[in-house]
């Protein structure tokens, strides 16, 4: 999750997802502290009030602990991420 902070305004974040978390599901859990939002399983968008940040935040992080991938399977999870780097599947921005 991206957030921008400009000064004397809503913060507003950008949020993707991984797959098996329902990303705008856990945001709406948290909707009492935002301004707006909206998306779908993978992405969403939000606004809220800076004071409520960092509630949101601890909020948010242990509904998708919640729903996050038991520990044993990090390893397979891990493995995956590195095959596909090494097959060259992931590149960053400018292409290397």
């Amino acid at each position: 999750m991206l957030f921008v902070a400009p000064s004397g305004e809503l913060m507003r974040g950008s949020a993707r997802s991984v797959e098996g978390v329902n990303i705008t599901a856990k945001i709406r859990r948290e909707a009492a502290l935002l301004s707006s939002f909206g998306g779908h399983p993978m992405a969403a968008g939000l606004s809220l009030d800076p004071q409520n940040f960092t509630q949101f935040q601890r909020d948010l992080d242990r509904s998708v602990e919640e729903e996050i991938i038991h520990p044993s399977d990090y390893a397979r999870i891990t493995d995956r991420c590195l095959a596909a780097t090494l097959c060259g599947r992931f590149r960053s921005p400018s292409g290397n």
